[in-house]
């Protein structure tokens, strides 16, 4: 472990000792988390170009959401125009995007006032330090747009290892456990996005520490009282998902622990009159100033539901997880912004073994470093540090204790999925919207916890150096997985099987827009250039609902006037709403840039099918005609390309 030792030179800076979980956390995260802001696309990261407006709003002084933001505070277009989420599809980022944007202003392509709006509402101090960055970077030094962008990324990076690096330093057991779920491709996704998900993380972590640390001490006094209540001030400002975490500190620790008259109590007063305050303050001012919900739901009268219909909504809740658990378990682990591409399926696996392995690692706590008498300091941070982190002595979870650590992550796995069902769901549905796996990262650590100290009961342990580079190869092979998708042209089909089907359509909606009923005799026609070599399906998208089934279909495939593929099928044959897939019979593998025209013609008698539409100019630049005339639509149509190690492959075969 030569390499974490190394870090230990920036305690000796501030004269501060650092365990070798906080080396590991602290130097993963700089690493990491630094590839990983860089690797990730402008607006690639979940809902940040949400979060980036309000960054913009606040910068300034503004802090209620959307009450200027477009009218007194227009949004810098130029934002807008380098978003890979605004982008017509997913496709890789091209080579001179710095060469093109990297030295324009925050005015260049003048700035939005029609249009702008946030769904970021969180509380302010959630994206305070990205605020400030962009107020001075952007606002007063005119820095250029991209550089104040990652500047207001890397604020948000900072944010998370700050609040994760105190928490792994607090708690007293389950140190490695806890660095482990800090530091999954997950979290470092989110913690080096345009989110408040950064700070919010981070204050789920330093929760949980602080209610184990305060488990940990013999007697709580008015000062770890004071402290705590400051942790809730700062929990109840977080996303409203961790807020069931203010319980933990009341579940780990006993009455008998506090030295002032019913402390227990008191704290459990102020929490609720901080949670009141804070969380209830806040909501009152967003509806006050007309920040509701989505249209489409109703909360009042889904709560009235699901009071009325308490056993159909069990079965809701019990068919969700049976469905979604598993994904939303692996979308937890690691996941790229919006899911656009997918992660390389050896990063699952690794993460969820270091995860495990972590369980049965030596534990280290700080008991070992400060039972003897406090070394004496030259600084007072590092005075005060050692003495919040000293304890007086190691107790003992009891098993109730324990229980109480896993229905409090079942209450907040719950918690979560019915505030979805109820703020974003329609009254009455079947299933539940908008949940995802990300959502989750916060309440690992209660299950790791909870297992954790279980499992210090068995003998069995492992050495911490099978969990690290487990963890360390996962978070490479993330990153590389990151770089072949953003960057190279199918280059996540080196770690994934199947053609490269290009273009990735974003948002997909099974219902594309169609054509009318193809007549007898009546010719679509589309030009293609695929951006991929290799070229061997073309699929386009068919639709054959009240369509004569006994009626025949063409399809024709040319190339530069040459018949390549000609195929003659029964509507009954083709998808009722799908893709049908025509196959050359060798890979094309100069296909970039060369003109191919596919052609579809109806022999049928009756109504014959219907081809998917999308908007002009997005997909191909060649026009579409119908029976010979130009229309403004395009056909809805993907090219499969031989891609990654198997193209290479077929290559070297040939070449032989």
């Amino acid at each position: 472990m030569n390499f974490l030792r190394s870090f230990q030179l920036a305690g000796k800076v501030i004269n501060v000792q650092f365990s070798l979980p906080e080396r590991y956390l602290i130097l993963t995260l700089m690493i990491f988390g630094l590839l990983t802001t860089i690797l990730i696309p402008v607006g690639g990261g979940f809902d940040e170009e949400t979060h980036l407006m309000r960054v913009w709003e606040m910068s300034a002084l503004e802090f209620i959401p959307n009450q200027k933001l477009g009218k007194e505070i227009p949004f810098p277009a130029i934002y807008w125009e380098i978003s890979y989420r605004r982008q017509p599809f997913v496709r890789t980022v091209p080579l001179d995007f710095w060469e093109k944007y990297g030295s324009l202003s925050l005015d260049e392509f003048d700035y939005v006032y029609q249009g702008a709006r946030t769904r970021s509402t969180y509380f302010p101090s959630l994206l305070l330090p990205h605020a400030l960055v962009m107020r001075y970077l952007g606002r007063r030094f005119d820095i250029p747009a991209l550089p104040v962008f990652y500047a207001v990324r890397w604020a948000g990076l900072l944010s998370y290892i700050l609040l994760s690096w105190l928490a792994v330093r607090l708690i007293p057991v389950g140190k490695w456990t806890l660095a482990i779920i800090a530091t999954l491709p997950t979290a470092i996704l989110q913690a080096s996005t345009v989110s408040a998900d950064s700070i919010s993380n981070g204050l789920a972590f330093l929760m949980i520490a602080i209610s184990f640390w305060l488990s940990h001490k013999k007697m709580i006094g008015v000062k770890e009282m004071f402290f705590l209540c400051v942790m809730f001030s700062l929990l109840f400002t977080a996303k409203i998902n961790i807020i069931p975490l203010a319980f933990l500190p009341f579940i780990l620790t006993r009455p008998s622990q506090f030295r002032v008259k019913h402390g227990y109590s008191v704290l459990i007063g102020i929490g609720i009159m901080l949670m009141m305050v804070e969380v209830g303050g806040w909501n009152a001012v967003l509806r006050t100033h007309n920040q509701g919900s989505v249209s489409h739901a109703n909360p009042l009268e889904q709560i009235e539901f699901v009071l009325l219909h308490p056993i159909q909504f069990v079965q809701i809740l019990w068919n969700d997880l049976a469905t979604n658990g598993i994904s939303r378990f692996l979308d937890s682990l690691a996941i790229y912004g919006y899911n656009y591409w997918e992660v390389p399926g050896v990063v699952y696996g690794l993460s969820t073994f270091s995860l495990l392995a972590s369980l049965f690692t030596q534990d280290v706590t700080q008991q070992s470093v400060v039972s003897q008498p406090l070394p004496k300091q030259n600084n007072k941070f590092s005075t005060h540090l050692l003495k919040i982190t000293h304890l007086e002595y190691h107790t003992y979870h009891s098993g109730w204790q324990i229980i109480g650590i896993f229905m409090l992550f079942w209450a907040n796995y719950l918690a979560t999925i019915i505030g979805m069902y109820v703020a974003f769901t329609p009254v009455g549905h079947n299933s539940i919207n908008g949940v995802q796996g990300r959502y989750f990262l916060t309440v690992w650590p209660l299950l790791g916890l909870g297992l954790f100290l279980v499992f210090q009961q068995i003998p069995f342990r492992l050495s911490v150096r099978i969990s690290l580079i487990s963890a360390v190869t996962s978070l490479t092979f993330f990153c590389i997985g990151m770089y072949l998708s953003y960057y190279v042209t199918c280059g996540s089909n080196y770690y994934t099987k199947g053609l490269c089907y290009l273009p990735r359509y974003k948002n997909w909606n099974p219902q594309p827009a169609l054509s009318f009923h193809l007549l007898l005799g009546t010719k679509i026609s589309q030009q293609i250039l695929p951006e991929c070599n290799g070229l061997k399906k073309i699929a386009i998208w068919v639709n054959t609902e009240n369509a004569s089934s006994s009626g025949k279909t063409k399809f024709l495939l040319t190339n530069s006037e040459t018949r390549i593929i000609e195929e003659l099928v029964t509507n009954a044959d083709l998808p009722l709403a799908g893709w049908y897939e025509i196959a050359l019979s060798v890979p094309d593998w100069n296909s970039i840039g060369r003109v191919y025209e596919i052609e579809v013609e109806s022999l049928s008698s009756g109504p014959g099918i219907r081809i998917g539409y999308t908007n002009p100019g997005e997909l191909l630049p060649g026009s579409m005609l119908e029976n010979g005339m130009v229309v403004s639509k395009d056909m809805l149509i993907q090219t499969g390309c031989v891609a990654g190690w198997h193209a290479l492959w077929s290559k070297n075969l040939i070449q032989k």
